[in-house]
């Protein structure tokens, strides 16, 4: 099947009208002067660049937002987007990201839909920090305030149809921004969003200890007890994988190595790129232990780069996101080291107080999506560690008695999200729908990293993600999820959630 002929289903399973009219040409004359009317924007610099993937125009956007949205006459920064123009007509994509953007970000739902794509950088990410840089106007209010501007800006110029979606940390923003500007969107697809109540989140223990086999399991833990019983002899090994990858590091080895083996069972489900048969044996020379580590945890995040691409996200796990507690009780009495103290790890001064918040924010999110949230589509993999923490759903009424109602008038039959398990899917990779060229088994055991489980019934098998597979034209695969026999499409894209 065409993926174009797919849109019709996706806007479906949205609850969302297609638009009837064709998004016309992007290159026409009603659209030559595209550059001046988003130059002339409030607060908006517009940049024309080299499109990407079959776009047949792209624009760097540095917006002037206030740092403090309660207080628009006070201090700013700039936060920058990308803009992939397909035609004023057409949907428009809006990737509220977590983290970075650039001008290779990309949704495969803009591929599905033909439509535009608005990629923005999370403020106080590297591109949008806001310098001096005063973190308390890092918080989630903050952000969809960003979002809800840019929002507003942008409908001048493109009315129709507007979706969010995100992956990851993406994903949860997507939600973020719908739980205080609900209407900003018509609908959204949230990918692995996990929603977390503590800075150390119980809810994931038993989900990580039933993934995989006993044989497999032992196998991990095994990996990352030799590790640590051979720490002394592993850290120049450790040391110099840095130096060959052109990483500089700077804080402590010792306890960076920790951390790395501690996350490695973490790693290996969330990403599962590797069987139990691959994780390096006893005889296996040293190198491959640390190459091997180095791919399943992302060492490079470790890198001093990676750290201050992280710091804001650091910063907002330890003041409203939280995060999983992980058992490490079969690597009791190896470790030798403390874990760095985020000051340190991440360079925060010692003045600032990163207060957790108990988790009102948390619990302010869920309450709406149980009580007012429509129109969303959350996709969770079946072994990813994440799904932990999965958002579970009461079908309560969508306008509580009292309660002000924020849907749509012409909703005439309003229904609460709906949550899509897609076992064997890894939190990096894309799903194969029926009949969908290329799309690849998982590995052995179903235990795909990335997948979330839930009520709703059957499951698709995992894609790895084709960087260069997605282009206007033809746009990104889609799975079918099979819900009371019924099927809803829905779709995913690739996670960037940093390790924890």
């Amino acid at each position: 099947m065409d993926r174009s002929a797919r849109a019709p289903r996706l806007l479906a399973a949205l609850g969302l009208a297609l638009l009837a009219a064709a998004c016309g040409d992007a290159t026409g004359p009603g659209e030559r002067d595209l550059p001046n009317r988003l130059n002339a924007l409030p607060g908006v610099t517009a940049t024309e660049i080299l499109p990407h993937y079959g776009y047949p125009r792209q624009f760097l956007l540095e917006i002037t937002q206030p740092l403090n949205h309660d207080d628009p006459g006070g201090a700013t920064f700039v936060q920058r987007a990308w803009l992939s123009h397909a035609g004023e007509g057409c949907p428009m994509v809006l990737g509220a990201y977590g983290y970075g953007a650039s001008e290779e970000s990309r949704e495969e739902l803009a591929g599905i839909l033909q439509g535009n794509g608005l990629y923005v950088t999370h403020r106080y990410f590297p591109g949008s920090r806001p310098l001096p840089t005063d973190w308390r106007w890092l918080d989630i209010r903050q952000a969809a305030a960003d979002h809800h501007r840019i929002v507003t800006l942008l409908k001048r110029i493109y009315p129709g149809t507007w979706v969010s979606a995100g992956a990851s940390k993406s994903g949860m923003t997507a939600l973020f921004h719908r739980r205080f500007w609900p209407l900003d969107v018509d609908a959204t697809v949230a990918y692995v969003a996990p929603v977390m109540f503590d800075r150390a989140d119980p809810r994931f223990l038993p989900w990580l200890a039933a993934r995989g086999t006993p044989e497999g399991k032992a196998a991990i833990h095994e990996f990352q007890r030799r590790l640590l019983e051979h720490e002394e002899a592993l850290l120049p090994l450790f040391r110099a994988w840095f130096a060959a990858n052109g990483l500089a590091l700077s804080v402590p080895a010792g306890p960076v190595f920790e951390s790395a083996v501690r996350s490695y069972a973490w790693g290996f489900w969330q990403r599962h790129i590797f069987d139990y048969g691959d994780i390096p044996g006893p005889d296996t020379p040293w190198d491959a232990w640390i190459s091997h580590l180095a791919t399943v945890v992302r060492l490079h995040s470790d890198a001093d780069s990676g750290r201050d691409y992280f710091k804001a996200y650091a910063y907002q796990v330890l003041t409203q996101l939280g995060g999983p507690a992980v058992d490490h009780a079969h690597l009791e009495g190896l470790f030798r080291h403390d874990p760095l103290d985020p000051y340190v790890e991440y360079g925060f001064p010692r003045e600032l107080a990163m207060e957790w918040d108990g988790g009102a924010a948390m619990r302010d999110v869920v309450q709406w999506l149980q009580t007012q949230g429509d129109r969303i589509i959350l996709i969770y993999g079946g072994v990813d560690p994440w799904t932990g923490g999965r958002h579970r759903s009461r079908r309560q009424p969508a306008h509580p008695e009292g309660g002000p109602s924020r849907r749509r008038p012409s909703d005439p039959h309003p229904e609460p999200g709906r949550r899509h398990p897609v076992p064997g899917a890894g939190d990096a990779g894309e799903l194969a729908g029926p009949g969908d060229p290329g799309g690849t088994r998982s590995r052995p055991g179903d235990a795909a990293p990335g997948a979330r489980t839930g009520s709703e019934g059957g499951w698709r098998r995992i894609r790895r993600p084709q960087r260069e597979a997605l282009t206007l034209p033809t746009g990104s695969s889609p799975y079918t999820a099979w819900s009371a026999g019924r099927p809803r499409t829905v779709f995913t894209t690739s996670s960037r959630y940093a390790p924890m």
